[in-house]
């Protein structure tokens, strides 16, 4: 079984705007939830409900999920511990180990199910039927589960049972095809990007979280659970911006090419980048006086926004050359003064030192095993005021034990059973 480095800490406490170990009731603390995931999106699912507070059981396979390898490791030294990775999207999370093509232990599996209000995993259909947990088996053990499969292309199509990587379900869901977006001028040399990370399984697995609390309150009501199919090449998709209203309503709006087509997002400055938009006809009146209203932006034309892109060219020559001239910060503080959009593109040692993320007290930390330091990592995004989302015990570690000592507070007593 996995056991724990330490006993989490009863006092919630901040140190350097880092926030400590805590065992106070989370909003979801009277669900329960069994996750069996080999990916990002799975165990987002499942983070995304530990978090706020619910009983989540992540079950590996022997010898461990394969992310605890992903790294990142402390002095780059491998150790399924101390994986920066694994550790993140885990923490919070209790653990057992299960050989699900063991009918022994695919039946400890059930029967952690028959305690659980939902089942999360990003095994796709093929697969999930030889481990026995696909939707209709796991349907018929208890009606009530709700069951919540997050795949790259969902449980149903001609897609499902093709492999799919965070790469492939971006791009198949439209959003590589303007990245980067207001940048492209040579589409020979500016190929297609993807954003950083595992960002399209992260999304799924959000996806799948809210899917699964919709599918909770149904069963809340009505008595029966049911099947939460998400395919992160679907959470992609609806991720797009205006694109298929456009193609909807009015197809003469629709980019023809990747090209650019509309000012930039970025813009670089003295000492690194900064983000900034005048598109509101407000923003670029204040956008002149800042500049002193040089005569080339009072053009008749330019007061719309439809002139402005006509003239494009012009004004992005002028204003680049004239935010040049300032510091990222100077930049922020001058635009933000008069009501214009703007910010520093940060690194992450600026976003982790941050004033405004330290007195939020964004960032926690847990402790790395193996005598490893404390790792800092992003806390969760969403606030809420009475039983807020909080780090109260670090991932689980991979050990030697006997798994029973998981069941017997998941046989009694389970929330809706």
């Amino acid at each position: 079984m996995f056991t724990y480095p330490c006993e989490p800490s009863r006092e919630r406490g901040v140190s350097n705007g880092i926030m400590e170990l805590s065992m106070s009731a989370g909003a979801l603390s009277d669900i329960r939830v069994v996750e069996y995931s080999v990916g990002h999106a799975g165990a987002m699912c499942g983070k995304a409900f530990a978090d706020l507070g619910a009983d989540v059981v992540k079950v590996e396979p022997p010898g461990g999920d394969s992310m605890r390898m992903a790294g990142p490791f402390p002095n780059d030294v491998a150790d399924p511990e101390s994986s920066g990775l694994f550790m993140y999207l885990n923490a919070n999370k209790r653990g057992v180990s299960l050989d699900l093509l063991c009918d022994g232990d695919r039946r400890r599996l059930y029967e952690l199910m028959s305690g659980a209000d939902i089942f999360v995993t990003d095994v796709q259909p093929v697969q999930a039927r030889e481990l026995g947990i696909d939707s209709h088996t796991v349907s018929e053990l208890d009606s009530r589960l709700i069951r919540a499969y997050v795949t790259p292309f969902g449980n149903t199509g001609p897609y499902r049972d093709w492999k799919g990587t965070d790469l492939i379900a971006w791009h198949m869901g439209g959003m590589g095809w303007e990245s980067p977006a207001m940048f492209v001028t040579d589409p020979e040399s500016q190929r297609p990007l993807r954003a950083r990370g595992n960002q399209s399984m992260y999304l799924a697995g959000w996806v799948a979280a809210a899917g699964a609390m919709c599918a909770l309150f149904h069963r809340e009501k009505y008595g029966l659970g049911q099947e939460v199919d998400v395919s992160a090449m679907d959470a992609v998709s609806s991720h797009i911006r205006g694109n298929f209203a456009m193609f909807s309503y009015d197809i003469s709006q629709m980019p023809e090419t990747r090209e650019k087509n509309m000012f930039p997002w970025i813009w670089e400055c003295e000492d690194g980048y900064a983000t900034a938009t005048f598109i509101m006809n407000h923003w670029w009146e204040s956008l002149k006086t800042l500049m002193g209203r040089p005569e080339w932006a009072e053009k008749e034309e330019y007061a719309e926004l439809s002139g402005r892109r006509e003239g494009m060219d012009e004004i992005e020559s002028y204003v680049s050359a004239w935010v040049k001239g300032f510091k990222r910060h100077e930049l922020y503080e001058l635009l933000q003064s008069r009501g214009i959009p703007c910010f520093p593109v940060q690194s992450v040692d600026e976003i982790v030192e941050s004033a405004h993320y330290g007195e939020r007290g964004f960032f926690v930390s847990q402790n790395g095993s193996n005598g490893h330091r404390k790792i800092v990592q992003p806390g969760p995004s969403i606030r809420l005021s009475a039983t807020p989302g909080e780090l109260r015990r670090p991932a689980a570690n991979l050990g030697l034990g006997d798994a029973d000592s998981v069941w017997p507070s998941l046989r009694s007593g389970a929330p809706g059973h």
